[in-house]
């Protein structure tokens, strides 16, 4: 008990930096808030409690069984039990619910990421098209060749252009750091699968909780969840799906989870500290528009457009500095700064 009292006001003051942090801004799947059984047990005077609790147990089991081992091995036993049948079942009925509702303005409405990107290849294939838009090309480098840049494929086919803009999500970093670019790009997948409406929420649903999103798309439902960091050419996990379908199984018990269609895991890409990369690299001629983590379809198109009227103009979007700049700082260099390596092979 003397040893669990000092440790535990060790950790309480290490992580109440993290405590206050995850009480103002939610908990995410790194940090847990404070009534998570991982968290609780592990703060204030709790510890000393589990302590003070073991002590009095070992001492009322040896007095009843009067022998050192069996009476050990049964105090053992006891408080193991107890560790995992308190927080689980027990804890969550002592706290009351939490509810919030966030209210969706009329003029807004789901995307599906899928269908959005073949809209916009859509709209750029309608006459009168700025330019040729070129599909099915694999790009493994770029090159800085003086007076514009040159993208090659890996099938040798190449294109050229004034500016490169590297936009490839979750593999930006292997385009991007041979011009600079430091700052690490990691994919965290998010998994979903669709299902029919019957039993689900009419309306887009976030269970904080569990951590499982509804969005309804048309005559389907959209359900996803999870954050995997791994490789973002890696096939999907079917462990995944069917952790997001154990999630959401006591939230929804009239939907048929066995009707899954759809299934995919897409990656995100994300960097350290949750800004994107948006910016000249230290070739003016290549730009990097990426790691937007899961923003990317509502922050994509606005630092696109920013990007391509800095491009043009030669002036930096006022939008890019204080918060953003942060993002790029010692990653990207500042506009105008001369390419170090003119010719990248």
């Amino acid at each position: 008990m003397s040893a669990a009292g000092p440790a535990a006001l060790a950790v309480s003051w290490w992580s109440s930096p993290i405590d206050r942090a995850v009480n103002g801004g939610g908990a995410t799947d790194t940090y847990f808030p404070r009534l998570d059984p991982a968290a609780f047990a592990a703060r204030g005077v709790v510890p000393m409690g589990h302590a003070a609790f073991a002590f009095v147990l070992g001492v009322a089991l040896g007095l009843v069984i009067r022998r050192t081992l069996p009476a050990m091995a049964t105090t053992f036993a006891v408080q193991a039990a107890v560790q995992i049948v308190v927080p689980l079942w027990i804890r969550p009925h002592l706290a009351a619910t939490a509810r919030t509702t966030v209210p969706i303005k009329p003029d807004g409405a789901p995307i599906s990421i899928q269908d959005g990107a073949k809209q916009i290849v859509t709209h750029l294939e309608v006459p009168p098209v700025l330019g040729h838009l070129v599909t099915g090309l694999e790009v493994t480098r770029i090159r800085d060749v003086g007076a514009g840049a040159v993208a090659l494929a890996s099938d040798g086919a190449s294109v050229r252009a004034d500016a490169a803009v590297l936009a490839s999500g979750a593999w930006l970093g292997g385009l991007a750091a041979p011009f600079g670019v430091r700052t690490p790009v990691q994919s965290g997948r998010g998994y979903s699968f669709s299902l029919p409406p019957d039993g689900l929420p009419t309306r887009p649903t976030y269970f904080a909780e569990q951590r499982v999103v509804c969005t309804p798309l048309g005559d389907r439902v959209r359900v996803a969840g999870m954050m995997e960091f791994t490789a973002p050419d890696r096939p999907p996990d079917p462990r995944r799906v069917q952790a997001i379908v154990n999630a959401a199984r006591t939230l929804l018990p009239s939907a048929d989870l066995t009707r899954r269609t759809d299934v995919w895991a897409g990656p995100r890409p994300c960097t350290p500290d949750g800004l994107p990369l948006v910016g000249p690299t230290r070739s003016p001629r290549v730009h990097v528009c990426g790691g937007h983590g899961m923003w990317g379809i509502a922050l994509g198109p606005l630092s696109g457009k920013l990007l391509a009227e800095s491009i043009v103009t030669g002036r930096r979007a006022p939008e890019f500095d204080g918060a953003a700049s942060a993002a790029v700082r010692d990653t990207v260099s500042r506009a105008g700064r001369p390419c170090d390596a003119p010719e990248l092979g």
